[in-house]
């Protein structure tokens, strides 16, 4: 609702989402609903916020809040780095390295003067 837009002015997205997760008490929900409800009426010449607008606005948070949490423990995750062994070698077989032969000093036969 437009008139309820008026009434939260967030910041930015953390103010927003830090709101989020104080409306999750039960009890902070029905004073917030009362505070709000006050100011509405404050606002806009005596209306009533009606509880399902303010609900629909209050459990979008929540979802937000939950949706951005889950999110955030995805990206959390820990990656473990791959080890190469014969477990995930090419059919079975450790795979072959390239590596140029390159003569040792010791096999290398000096000319003859």
């Amino acid at each position: 609702m437009p008139e309820l837009y008026k009434l939260y002015q967030f910041e930015d997205g953390p103010e927003l989402l830090t709101y989020a997760a104080t409306i999750l008490d039960e009890n902070i929900l029905k004073l917030e609903q009362q505070v709000y409800s006050q100011a509405y009426s404050q606002e806009n010449n005596g209306k009533v916020l009606l509880t399902p607008p303010f609900s629909r606005f209050t459990n979008a948070l929540q979802k937000l809040h939950y949706d951005t949490k889950l999110k955030m423990q995805k990206t959390t995750i820990a990656v473990e780095p791959i080890i190469m062994n014969a477990s995930n070698s090419v059919g079975g077989k450790p795979a072959t390295r390239n590596i140029s032969r390159i003569p040792r000093k010791s096999s290398i036969t000096k000319p003859q003067v």
